[in-house]
Parts: C-alpha cells; structure tokens; sequence
C-alpha cells in the first residue's frame, strides 16, 4: 500500500466518509471530499500507520 515516506502512515485512496476516490491533488481546490465535503484534516483519524511502522514497532 502506497504510504507517505515523512510520517509512516497509510494513503487514503477514497474519502471515508461517502467512498469517493480522490483526484489527483492537483486539482482539490476546497481541502475536502468534493462528493460530501469531509475535510482532508478531518481525515486523518482514519490514517493507519503503515506495515513497515507496524513491524517496527512490535520489535520494540
């Protein structure tokens, strides 16, 4: 799964909130859902670390 190299954790394909895929970040003009107007911040609550971060982290 494609995750983000600086924070560990894993990309959202879709808005979690309705399921509608994003575009290309280019084109967001509001920083939300164009579909149901969920904030981008809003969705980092549903970020999950990514499995190298997990693997790490049970090697503690």
């Amino acid at each position: 799964m494609p995750h983000c190299k600086r924070h560990q954790l894993v990309l959202l394909s879709a808005c979690p909130g309705c399921g509608t895929g994003f575009r290309t970040p280019v084109l967001w003009e509001d920083d939300q859902c164009e579909h149901c107007h969920l904030h981008f911040y809003k969705m980092a609550v549903y970020q999950q670390p990514s499995q190298q971060t997990q693997r790490s982290l049970r090697h503690c």
